[in-house]
């Protein structure tokens, strides 16, 4: 398999999403006491009031704070260490588990007489199901408040693992499809004319082909799972959970516990209209993320397109090196002999 490029963009979007992740931790560790609310008032130096919360980012930059008085930059920072490493073991995890299972059914499944038609026909159906719909159905009736009495740690857990779960389907068979189509190039059956053992081509010819289009859906998924985060926080499930702040007498409000960035664009989406920047901020570093993933993802396809291009091409210089460089003066053809074997 050929190698990956250096690719500057490629390289600028993965600093990018390195530093907000870096950046997070040490705010954790060092500085996490400056999460702490802030006055509800602010006065000049003449004691008069000049505005309450929610201060806006001229007031206190560079993003302004929420109604609760909490500033929204720190809690970016804060938030982007659970989204962006939650993303990444999803992605990560998907992959790996319909691997597996993708591996299991090109070698065993697909082998049966009609296990391929049953496979597909069964798995083919939740294409056409929304994983919003059915992560908010798996989802929302453990997020009540005697689920939250769980840690913060085993709430994520289990809503990764629904996360992961409605993957597999789809890319299990995404993946065997492509096992299926690999094995039957031409250097395949060399290999099987030649004796190679089922694990003797994986090693040497099926994995290193397939290698590349798991980089690309490992990049695939990252993205998409970003989406699916934002769709859950808008719906009020929050990684992590959440955690109810009493406005008034039997009126209450939900925050996420995490901070991470899907549940801060979902507990202030309805401020958009009163004090816009205390949506716009998150939404602007889901954003950037967004961006820096699907940029990376484009570089990686267009990559795997050009080392395919230049493998055909190498293949067909090769026979043409093969056929015309022969020296027929060390060779004596023979027709129409039978011989005896």
């Amino acid at each position: 398999m050929k190698k990956y490029k250096n690719s500057p963009r490629m390289i600028i979007c993965l600093s990018i999403i390195f530093l907000f992740f870096l950046v997070s931790i040490m705010f954790t560790l060092f500085f996490h006491t400056l999460l702490e609310a802030q006055d509800p008032l602010k006065y000049n130096e003449e004691n008069q009031l000049i505005a309450s919360i929610p201060f806006p980012p001229s007031i206190v930059p560079p993003f302004g704070t929420d109604r609760y008085g909490y500033n929204i930059f720190y809690k970016i920072i804060d938030g982007a260490k659970y989204t962006i490493l939650s993303v990444f073991i999803i992605a990560l995890l998907r992959i790996l588990i319909s691997f597996i299972l993708g591996v299991l059914c090109h070698f065993y499944v697909f082998k049966l007489e009609k296990g391929r038609k049953y496979f597909v026909s069964f798995f083919e159906g939740f294409y056409s199901l929304p994983q919003v719909l059915i992560a908010f159905i798996l989802i929302s009736p453990f997020l009540i408040d005697g689920f939250n009495r769980l840690s913060t740690i085993q709430i994520i857990i289990y809503q990764m693992a629904i996360l992961i779960i409605l993957a597999l389907p789809n890319l299990t068979l995404l993946i065997a499809d492509e096992l299926n189509r690999i094995s039957k190039e031409e250097f395949m059956y060399g290999a099987k004319i030649l004796g190679g053992s089922e694990l003797h081509m994986f090693k040497k010819h099926l994995f290193p082909h397939i290698k590349q289009t798991l980089i690309v859906l490992f990049s695939q998924q990252s993205g998409q799972v970003l989406i699916l985060l934002i769709h859950l926080g808008l719906l009020d499930l929050f990684l992590g959970g959440s955690r109810r702040v009493k406005i008034e007498e039997g009126v209450y409000d939900k925050l996420t516990i995490t901070n991470e960035w899907s549940g801060l664009i979902g507990t202030s989406f309805r401020e958009l209209l009163l004090a816009p920047w205390i949506m716009i901020a998150p939404l602007i570093a889901f954003m950037i993320v967004i961006i820096c993933v699907n940029v990376i993802t484009n570089d990686l396809i267009e990559q795997k397109n050009i080392n395919k291009t230049t493998s055909r091409v190498l293949k067909d210089d090769k026979e043409y090196l093969n056929v015309h460089d022969v020296d027929t003066a060390n060779f004596s053809f023979v027709r129409n002999q039978k011989y005896d074997v």
